[in-house]
């Protein structure tokens, strides 16, 4: 009788165990797509092992031809000695924008910068894919760049 016992309380245990990682990782993907989290995730992820300082800025980026609802661009701006590990790992900072720009549903454009300089830009394309836009240098103020392509300094 206690053998019995042992084995379906064994049983309910196992059954237990196995459920608990499916309901934090549903409990995790709930968090993960708030905006908010996905900014302050970006930003440690940024931040973890690196002497930089992160400013996050949010603005209407003014592209006409822009993803519906997509008007939003937020521009992250780096400054210090580990700014260049950042530009150096394109991979990087892909993820890092697709991350933002899947969460925060007004959100078409990412970019980096030194301080207030865009440099690299990604945007949310028609496909669902996050892309490197091409930058434009040197072309001139006058020039209104199309969704794909940014000024970048």
């Amino acid at each position: 009788m206690y053998k019995l016992i042992s084995t379906g309380l064994i049983a309910v245990n196992l059954l237990i165990a196995q459920a608990l990682p499916l309901q934090a990782q549903s409990g995790r993907r709930t968090n993960i797509g708030s905006c908010n989290a996905a900014l302050t995730s970006a930003k440690n992820r940024i931040k973890k092992g690196r002497n930089i300082q992160i400013r996050i800025n949010k603005y209407i980026h003014g592209y006409s031809n822009a993803p519906v609802n997509r008007s939003h661009e937020y521009g992250i701006g780096l400054e210090g000695r580990a700014t260049s590990s950042i530009f150096n790992s394109p991979v990087f900072m892909k993820s890092i924008a697709s991350q933002i720009i899947y969460n925060c549903k007004t959100v078409g454009i990412l970019s980096f910068g030194f301080g207030y300089d865009r440099i690299v830009a990604f945007g949310l394309m028609t496909s669902g894919k996050v892309v490197k836009f091409k930058c434009l240098y040197g072309e001139g103020v006058n020039i209104k760049p199309r969704w794909g392509q940014a000024l970048c300094l």
